[in-house]
Protein backbone atom coordinates (compact mmCIF):
# COMPACT_ATOMS: atom_id res chain seq x y z
CA UNK A 1 0.00 0.00 0.00
CA UNK A 2 1.35 2.93 -0.59
CA UNK A 3 1.72 5.79 1.99
CA UNK A 4 -1.02 8.40 -0.34
CA UNK A 5 -3.22 5.28 0.19
CA UNK A 6 -2.89 4.73 3.72
CA UNK A 7 -3.28 8.44 4.45
CA UNK A 8 -6.00 8.47 2.65
CA UNK A 9 -7.81 5.17 5.36
CA UNK A 10 -6.28 7.00 8.46
CA UNK A 11 -8.32 10.09 7.84
CA UNK A 12 -11.41 8.27 7.01
CA UNK A 13 -11.12 6.42 10.03
CA UNK A 14 -10.32 9.13 12.22
CA UNK A 15 -13.28 11.72 10.83
CA UNK A 16 -15.12 8.77 10.96
CA UNK A 17 -14.75 8.17 14.74
CA UNK A 18 -15.65 12.00 15.50
CA UNK A 19 -11.46 13.68 14.90
CA UNK A 20 -10.81 16.68 13.55
CA UNK A 21 -7.82 16.27 10.86
CA UNK A 22 -5.74 18.15 9.73
CA UNK A 23 -2.73 16.86 6.90
CA UNK A 24 0.35 18.65 6.34
CA UNK A 25 1.37 19.16 2.85
CA UNK A 26 3.39 16.36 1.63
CA UNK A 27 5.22 18.98 -0.85
CA UNK A 28 8.71 20.84 1.09
CA UNK A 29 8.91 24.41 -0.54
CA UNK A 30 12.41 24.27 -1.85
CA UNK A 31 15.12 25.21 0.42
CA UNK A 32 13.05 26.63 3.19
CA UNK A 33 11.60 24.76 6.15
CA UNK A 34 8.40 24.76 5.32
CA UNK A 35 5.83 22.20 4.49
CA UNK A 36 2.81 23.35 3.54
CA UNK A 37 1.32 25.39 6.91
CA UNK A 38 3.67 23.61 8.90
CA UNK A 39 7.44 22.77 8.98
CA UNK A 40 9.57 20.34 7.46
CA UNK A 41 9.68 17.14 9.52
CA UNK A 42 6.41 17.97 10.65
CA UNK A 43 4.05 14.77 11.13
CA UNK A 44 1.70 13.63 8.50
CA UNK A 45 -1.47 13.99 10.35
CA UNK A 46 -2.63 15.98 13.20
CA UNK A 47 -5.77 15.13 14.36
CA UNK A 48 -8.00 16.67 17.37
CA UNK A 49 -10.87 15.59 19.60
CA UNK A 50 -11.96 17.64 22.30
CA UNK A 51 -8.57 18.41 24.51
CA UNK A 52 -6.88 15.32 22.52
CA UNK A 53 -4.33 15.16 20.25
CA UNK A 54 -3.09 12.59 18.40
CA UNK A 55 0.25 13.16 15.66
CA UNK A 56 0.89 10.68 12.95
CA UNK A 57 3.46 9.93 10.79
CA UNK A 58 2.89 7.24 8.05
CA UNK A 59 5.31 5.28 6.32
CA UNK A 60 4.84 2.09 4.26
CA UNK A 61 5.96 -1.00 5.54
CA UNK A 62 9.02 -0.47 4.50
CA UNK A 63 9.88 3.61 4.43
CA UNK A 64 12.03 5.23 6.32
CA UNK A 65 12.29 8.14 8.49
CA UNK A 66 14.21 10.84 7.50
CA UNK A 67 16.44 13.28 9.30
CA UNK A 68 13.96 16.30 9.61
CA UNK A 69 11.43 13.75 10.75
CA UNK A 70 13.66 12.14 13.50
CA UNK A 71 14.42 15.78 14.93
CA UNK A 72 10.91 16.63 14.89
CA UNK A 73 10.12 13.32 16.75
CA UNK A 74 12.59 14.24 19.23
CA UNK A 75 11.82 18.27 19.71
CA UNK A 76 7.98 16.61 20.20
CA UNK A 77 9.07 13.86 22.80
CA UNK A 78 11.22 16.94 24.60
CA UNK A 79 7.84 18.33 25.33
CA UNK A 80 5.90 15.15 26.25
CA UNK A 81 4.23 14.35 22.76
CA UNK A 82 4.18 11.06 21.35
CA UNK A 83 4.37 10.89 17.41
CA UNK A 84 2.92 7.84 16.57
CA UNK A 85 4.23 6.13 13.47
CA UNK A 86 1.83 4.15 11.51
CA UNK A 87 2.56 1.62 8.69
CA UNK A 88 -0.89 -0.03 8.40
CA UNK A 89 -3.90 0.96 9.51
CA UNK A 90 -5.00 -1.39 11.74
CA UNK A 91 -2.41 0.41 14.06
CA UNK A 92 -5.03 3.22 13.81
CA UNK A 93 -7.72 0.75 15.11
CA UNK A 94 -5.40 -0.06 17.95
CA UNK A 95 -4.37 2.49 18.97
CA UNK A 96 -8.03 5.12 19.02
CA UNK A 97 -9.20 1.84 20.81
CA UNK A 98 -6.69 2.33 23.43
CA UNK A 99 -7.18 5.89 23.96
CA UNK A 100 -10.68 5.30 24.11
CA UNK A 101 -10.32 2.84 27.12
CA UNK A 102 -7.94 5.40 28.88
CA UNK A 103 -10.49 7.88 28.47
CA UNK A 104 -13.39 6.26 30.10
CA UNK A 105 -11.42 4.83 32.89
CA UNK A 106 -9.98 8.85 33.72
CA UNK A 107 -13.43 9.63 33.78
CA UNK A 108 -14.91 6.96 35.76
CA UNK A 109 -12.11 8.42 38.33
CA UNK A 110 -13.11 11.95 38.01
CA UNK A 111 -14.99 13.11 40.82
CA UNK A 112 -17.27 16.30 41.00
CA UNK A 113 -15.88 19.03 43.46
CA UNK A 114 -18.24 22.09 43.80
Amino acid sequence: MSEAHLQSRVVFLLELAGWLVMEADRASMGKTKHKGAFFVGFCDVLAVKGERAILLELKTLKGKMREAQLAFRTRAAACGITVHEIRDEQQVVALLHTRARHQHALASQEVYQP
